[in-house]
């Protein structure tokens, strides 16, 4: 009787591992979790690509402003986090939305006090005694990196899609990651 019972039961476990196998792979809402992971853990002040593309961009501001890149991206996203909340997603339809929660500091924020400190200093200057052009421009990187530390990070929510390409794998759709940075930030 063992004998005959031995049969299907190994019969049946095979069956379920190919079956299971079939199945594979990771759902859709581990896939986007592990890519948002990716994509927002880049936002980093240690992060030296972040550093060299804000250098980059900034045209030699922070040259003339007397600070360092990596100064201004730890003041910028030292504060800088993130939870990602609930994601859904329809495979038959293709496409899916996670709920990511940002907290940075607002650079809007930022520049709105500091055009207001700067503008204060600049009225404050005894005609007799003006700075030189040099020393006006390290004031104003000076009062930069105090408004930036003074300024408390602030919670966005963001909704982010994805879709299935051809492929079958699941992408961002536009930039995504890159425009809820932005949204936060302004």
């Amino acid at each position: 009787m063992k004998r005959f019972l031995a049969a299907p039961l190994a019969a049946c476990a095979l069956a379920c591992a190919v079956l299971l196998g079939g199945c594979g792979g990771p759902a859709p809402e581990e896939l986007i979790r592990t890519d948002l992971t990716a994509e927002f853990d880049a936002i980093s002040a240690e992060n030296e690509e972040l550093t060299d593309l804000i250098e980059e961009s900034s045209g030699g501001a922070f040259e003339l402003l007397d600070i360092s890149p990596e100064e201004f991206a730890k003041g910028c996203f030292g504060d800088f986090s993130y939870e990602i909340g609930d994601i859904e997603a329809d495979e038959k339809e293709g496409i899916a939305s996670a709920e990511v929660t940002i907290k940075m500091k607002s650079f809007t924020d930022i520049l709105a006090k500091f055009q207001e400190e700067y503008q204060a200093w600049i009225s404050s200057i005894d005609p007799a005694a003006v700075p030189t052009e040099d020393e006006i421009y390290a004031k104003g990187g000076e009062i930069l990196m105090s408004v930036m530390s003074e300024t408390p990070a602030e919670e966005t929510d963001a909704i982010l899609d994805y879709s299935k390409n051809e492929d079958g794998d699941w992408e961002l759709d536009g930039d995504g990651a890159e425009d809820a940075i932005l949204d936060a930030m302004f």
